[in-house]
């Protein structure tokens, strides 16, 4: 698996910045999945995702991508136009 996903906070909002880098198949979205929701689980604070640093996106990244970006908690940050058309164009299961 090559993805990298590191973590911040923003200290004023409590805000939880999630930045990815590598490669978003399969095992890697379901890795991102699995601590965005252990995060939504823990606590109340809003997730940020920035994808800027994604260099790959299999059809299950951008699947899960979708799934996450239309949770009301969660923000997709620096997303290209291509990220954009690819994570909307893929059916949500």
């Amino acid at each position: 698996m090559n993805i990298r996903i590191s973590q911040l906070e923003e200290k004023d909002s409590g805000r939880i910045i999630l930045r990815v880098e590598g490669r978003l198949t399969r095992d890697a979205a379901e890795l991102l999945e699995g601590v965005c929701t252990g995060f939504l689980n823990r606590t109340p604070a809003s997730i940020r995702i920035n994808v800027d640093g994604i260099s790959f996106i299999g059809e299950d990244g951008a699947r899960v991508l979708r799934r996450l970006k239309h949770l009301p908690q969660v923000q997709l940050d620096g997303c290209s136009l291509f990220t954009e058309c690819v994570v909307e164009q893929t059916r949500a299961l």
